[in-house]
């Protein structure tokens, strides 16, 4: 239902369930989100940024940013980023404990109460039921990696208020100079297990491959078959499209080229298969090239729609079911398979430089077009995958944790 304030320039969101400050003062507009759906907070809340404005404009004093209006221009910022619905979510969940906190008084005391009830809160995820086959929801502990996560967006606000934004009426920087943050431990000390610590990631070998690969459905036996032969990350497969497709005709072969956008580390992408990856898209091809739009559509969608992810339930039941490692420090999710692409490249001797480019990883350089020599030096390297190299014979992440 509508409300109304008695004050103008004070308006109820209804989408937002609080009062919002939208008031022009003196040529300048005030917007801002109160997130309190009490009448008298909003009005005080106004008076403090007219006040705010009235001491920038006639004293040139910087005026007090808080974290939200961090958090604002930090999210409109990126808005575009491939990653920004992590941020989103990661910056709602420590508004409550510091989102009306000035940016210069945030340290680690500030967010002590943040970490503390993220360690507690742990992770939402689910177990099967050995009894039924049904999956029911538990919460896990969280890593400390992925609160430090967490914690370098909190950082990277800080450094964009002491660096790169200015008052726009004082042209002075938000903060004089950012407050440091500790981040958690990652790594275990001596003597103390790294349970708590980050996880390492698990290259399958093929004996894995071969109990873990004929335990998942039929779609993502294709989408895993294809990610392991290409090095490829999960929304990279999820979001292929036939329209990224070209013809390479010196080699007879095709590849595919990945648009920066949908890039982690905001380079195009280079994805050129070999026989098995070339398979896999033949399959697909006929059954949908021309139908939709995307190289592995979701069929059970209305609309033309990928699948959102790979590592759903069915990958989840497959991983324990085959009696791959399911320990705390050992990762268990599809970004496995890019590791192991990686490890199997290593293993067939393929040049530190070239495992780079497959993996596409991030070198610095600056290369955008590729002859048909260097896609030909790539097709050769990936073409050893299919010889089934064994490249593990020894986890020390296993053996460390065996005592």
């Amino acid at each position: 239902m509508s409300r109304k304030h008695r004050r103008s320039g004070i308006n109820w969101s209804s989408r937002k369930n609080c009062w919002i400050i939208d008031k022009q003062w003196k040529g300048q507009r005030l917007y801002r989100i109160t997130f309190t759906d009490c009448a008298d907070e909003a009005e005080t809340f106004l008076d403090q940024e007219i006040s705010k404005l009235r001491r920038a404009i006639q004293h040139g004093e910087r005026p007090v940013y808080l974290f939200y209006e961090g958090a604002e221009k930090y999210l409109k910022n990126n808005k575009d980023a491939a990653t920004f619905d992590i941020m989103q979510a990661a910056i709602m969940r420590v508004m409550p404990f510091i989102g009306k906190t000035p940016l210069q008084e945030i340290d680690d005391d500030a967010l002590e109460p943040y970490i503390e009830w993220r360690k507690k809160e742990g992770v939402k995820t689910r177990k099967k039921n050995s009894a039924t086959g049904m999956f029911y929801e538990v919460r896990r502990e969280i890593k400390n990696s992925s609160i430090n996560r967490e914690l370098e967006i909190i950082r990277a606000i800080l450094r964009s208020a002491a660096k790169r934004w200015r008052c726009k009426l004082t042209k002075k920087k938000w903060i004089d100079s950012a407050p440091l943050l500790t981040m958690l431990p990652t790594k275990p000390r001596k003597g103390e297990k790294s349970e708590s610590h980050s996880a390492k990631p698990y290259s399958l070998s093929w004996a894995d491959q071969d109990k873990l690969f004929p335990l998942l459905s039929a779609r993502l036996q294709k989408m895993c078959l294809f990610k392991v032969n290409t090095g490829t990350r999960e929304q990279e497969v999820c979001r292929l499209r036939w329209s990224w497709e070209h013809d390479v005709p010196e080699l007879g072969i095709t590849v595919f080229v990945v648009p920066e956008g949908y890039i982690k580390n905001g380079e195009a992408r280079l994805i050129v298969m070999n026989q098995i990856a070339r398979s896999v898209i033949e399959t697909q091809r006929e059954k949908w090239y021309g139908v939709s739009d995307y190289v592995f559509p979701n069929p059970s969608r209305e609309e033309d729609q990928p699948y959102a992810r790979i590592q759903t339930s069915s990958w989840k039941s497959a991983w324990i079911t085959a009696g791959l490692p399911n320990n705390p420090w050992v990762c268990k999710g599809v970004h496995n398979l890019k590791h192991t692409c990686g490890r199997r490249l290593r293993a067939a001797e393929v040049s530190r430089e070239t495992r780079k480019v497959c993996l596409g990883h991030k070198d610095g350089d600056i290369t955008t077009h590729y002859s048909a020599a260097e896609i030909k030096e790539l097709l050769n390297a990936y073409e050893l995958l299919c010889e089934r190299r064994e490249g593990i014979v020894f986890r020390l992440s296993l053996a460390a944790h065996s005592n």
